[in-house]
């Protein structure tokens, strides 16, 4: 029973290495096994869409410095800013921003978002584009 442990959440005695390792607790092991805490998580992450919400609120927040009247703003506008198509799902909305100074520019749908990336924000490329596109109309 040295190299076993019992799980607190299925009650069943097992071999160390199906625990986490743990350093704040006493044994060094998580208090439940590994498969116990895998369901947990999935439950956790794959069915709970207010959890996702909040995790991805949390993300934006983090990593655009937006705080929650910003981003509603953002979301409100409700359209890309540069196509104007309308943007139903939030998970279909791209945050654009400067990346060299992190500043928020607005919401884009995917193929904006992408051209812009594809181009690497350089303007005389997308006017190059332009006026490639113009003479071959």
């Amino acid at each position: 029973m040295e190299n076993q442990k019992i799980c607190s959440k299925c009650k069943v005695p097992k071999d160390l290495n199906e625990f986490h390792k743990r350093k704040s607790s006493k044994d060094g092991y998580d208090h439940h096994c590994k498969e116990c805490t895998n369901a947990r998580h999935r439950n956790k992450y794959h069915n709970d869409s207010e959890y996702k919400e909040r995790k991805k609120r949390y993300s934006i927040k983090r990593n655009y410095n937006l705080s929650d009247k910003q981003l509603d703003e953002l979301y409100s506008i409700g359209h890309c800013q540069i196509c104007k198509t309308k943007l139903i799902e939030k998970k279909k909305m791209y945050i654009d921003h400067n990346h060299t100074t992190g500043e928020v520019r607005g919401l884009l749908c995917s193929n904006c978002n992408t051209i812009l990336g594809l181009c690497n924000d350089n303007i005389s490329i997308l006017q190059s584009a332009i006026s490639y596109l113009k003479k071959n109309a």
